[in-house]
């Protein structure tokens, strides 16, 4: 369990960390603050600082971390991925929050480039609660992503959470801005939209960046 604040703890360690991670490989850190205004509620922000690290031509490393000030709330999930050729990786990791809800996961991604300027992401996994207050629930994601040239991309993102225990559904999906400052440097901004599929509940607005090393 997460005792309060130590979302700033994770953050500080991982931000020195990165530093070691550049020299050991290939990879990147996405940055990303989001604004989301829930109807009817107060809007809040949350952020995400991301990062992946390709070790081997099959195995990659990533960690992944959520967190909200307003609320002290803090995500973190360590995650390993295996490429099983050049589309299919497998997905295996851990995930937990400071609402004390903790899983172990597992899953697939498939990347494939259609074209030149085409190519669609997809990736599904099964998170499985391992404490109480836990209920298991799959977690899938689908961007399909178009290159004009010049710097810039187009991507829409889809994200569909369900919960079988309990007959819940989450849905986001939205545009995606993209502008690469440099083969190193991506900015992007998304305007989304988040339902339950009977009616519309949220609204999300990111800006991010990434940088490749």
């Amino acid at each position: 369990m997460f005792k309060k604040n130590t979302w700033i703890i994770v953050v500080v360690v991982s931000m020195l960390l990165s530093s070691e991670m550049a020299l050991a490989g290939n990879g990147s850190i996405v940055m990303r603050t989001n604004l989301i205004d829930p109807s009817h509620q107060e809007s809040y922000f949350s952020n995400d600082i991301n990062f992946y690290l390709t070790v081997s031509e099959k195995l990659s490393f990533g960690f992944e971390t959520s967190f909200s000030p307003k609320s002290d709330y803090l995500k973190v999930k360590p995650f390993a991925t295996w490429a099983v050729d050049k589309s299919w990786s497998l997905i295996g990791g851990f995930s937990s929050d400071s609402s004390d809800h903790e899983y172990v996961l597992g899953g697939l991604s498939y990347f494939k480039r259609l074209s030149e300027s085409n190519s669609i992401y997809i990736s599904a996994c099964y998170y499985v609660g391992t404490n109480e207050g836990s209920s298991d629930y799959v977690d899938s994601f689908a961007e399909v992503k178009h290159n004009f040239g010049n710097g810039f991309a187009l991507a829409i993102e889809v994200i569909y959470d369900y919960w079988p225990s309990e007959g819940n559904n989450w849905m986001l999906i939205g545009p995606v801005l993209h502008y690469a400052v440099s083969d190193k440097v991506d900015l992007f901004v998304r305007v989304a939209g988040e339902n339950n599929l009977e009616q519309w509940n949220s609204i999300d607005f990111r800006i991010g960046a990434t940088y490749s090393f």
